[in-house]
């Protein structure tokens, strides 16, 4: 739910307020450059108070008094109604995300700050014993901000503080002469975040919810193959299992259980890896955005971009540039006449009670699995009793776990049949 005053209309106007205990805006900077240059600026009233600051140390108690008392701050993130910096006046998204590196000043993260090719700005922070940094972000809202933060961390690979996060987050003014502004810097989409959180991350409240109400079955609507939930609402396709399966009869056993044992179901799966390495980032992509156009052939091109940009983020090593994101999705899109039905993946059991969790329906699988892995050890024994009753001691001599293994022809394998051996010595045949 939005806050009163939002409006996800951008706006680049950053809002500053008096000081942290003072939250009444004072003035503001039309954009992210002119706040970089009001950091930069050596005759701003701040700096006064900034260069006192900076001569006691952060847990001293005239540090705390000058940081909440006598420097202005900032909210780089969102800009506010009413005159107040709170998060009941959230306003307008500036564009901007801010992040926050403690006790870190090393010619080594400065150069990663350079070359980074998400941050937009960096400089030193009021006590000069890190960096403050921003990067461009679009679809930023009140409801997606910590989600944001925490993929968007993942995606910088910097040693940034997990804990310096809110929508009213104050970054205090600071004073550096050597800030950073760089105006080229990739922004980064939200709204593809928003968008795998609303398929596949669903908040613990809802999830019992789901469990009732939003059991997909895949159905054509206007000839488009997107899935459809029970309520009417449109996703995207993942599979095409539902399909596969849609003639298939089902007989469950007293668990609940249809076991179709060696006979699995082939299906059509999109698989995107996690941690793809470098060598590997334009294939993985570009069959990723194939499959999901294979199960989803009215899917708009815009709507691929986001999606497949979000993989790029969330799921490689090493993002790769927005260009050669678009490159891949517009291949896919324009062979996509030529995509033709392949199966990547395979199922062998289906649950009657369609709102058990991954976890129940593990539980149950083993129960099968280890019943199935009980009678086949059972056979083996069998067989290895087989053969002692068959063994001509006279004939074939001193019966060993050699000539067992031997004898079973692959099946019997060394440890049980070694085993056996120790567990059933009466069935040893005699051999004086």
């Amino acid at each position: 739910m939005e806050y009163q005053y939002f409006n996800n209309t951008p706006s680049t106007i950053i809002n500053l307020c008096k000081a942290i205990i003072c939250r009444n805006i004072i003035y503001s900077v039309k954009d992210l450059k002119e706040f970089i240059d009001l950091v930069k600026s050596d005759s701003k009233p701040e700096n006064i108070a900034i260069n006192k600051l900076r001569t006691f140390k952060r847990e001293s108690p005239e540090f705390k008094k000058i940081k909440l008392n006598q420097i202005s701050c900032a909210i780089l993130h969102f800009n506010y109604a009413n005159n107040k910096m709170i998060s009941e006046n959230t306003k307008n998204p500036t564009g901007y995300l801010f992040f926050d590196i403690d006790n870190n000043t090393s010619e080594i993260l400065k150069q990663q700050l350079d070359n980074n090719q998400y941050v937009a700005a960096y400089w030193k922070s009021v006590s000069n014993t890190g960096f403050g940094l921003v990067v461009r972000v679009s679809g930023i809202t009140p409801s997606n901000y910590l989600d944001a933060c925490k993929y968007i961390r993942r995606i910088l690979k910097l040693p940034i503080d997990k804990k310096a996060h809110s929508i009213d987050r104050l970054t205090v003014l600071s004073y550096d002469p050597d800030a950073v502004y760089k105006p080229t810097s990739t922004i980064i989409d939200i709204d593809s975040l928003n968008l795998e959180n609303a398929i596949s991350n669903e908040s613990s409240k809802n999830k019992e919810k789901s469990k009732q109400s939003l059991f997909r079955n895949t159905i054509n609507k206007d000839k488009s193959l997107l899935g459809i939930h029970c309520d009417g609402k449109i996703t995207i396709r993942y599979d095409n299992l539902d399909e596969v399966t849609e003639n298939m009869e089902f007989h469950y056993n007293n668990d609940g259980i249809h076991d179709c044992g060696k006979n699995k179901v082939e299906y059509t799966n999109t698989y995107m890896p996690k941690n793809v390495k470098t060598g590997n980032r334009e294939r993985t992509l570009g069959l990723y955005a194939k499959n999901l156009l294979f199960l989803n052939p009215d899917l708009t091109k815009e709507l691929l971009y986001k999606i497949i940009s979000n993989a790029n983020m969330r799921n490689l090593l090493n993002p790769l540039d927005y260009k050669e994101v678009q490159s891949i999705v517009a291949k896919a899109y324009d062979n996509q006449s030529g995509f033709r039905s392949y199966s990547n993946k395979d199922k062998r059991f289906f649950f009657k009670d369609i709102t058990l969790t991954p976890v129940e329906k593990s539980i149950k699988c083993l129960e099968v699995l280890n019943e199935e892995k009980r009678q086949k050890t059972q056979e083996k024994k069998n067989m290895i009793s087989k053969i002692f009753c068959n063994w001509n001691s006279h004939k074939d001599g001193k019966i060993t776990p050699k000539k067992v293994i031997e004898l079973g022809n692959g099946i019997l394998k060394k440890t049980l049949v070694y085993n056996y051996f120790k567990s059933n010595p009466n069935e040893i045949p005699d051999c004086d």
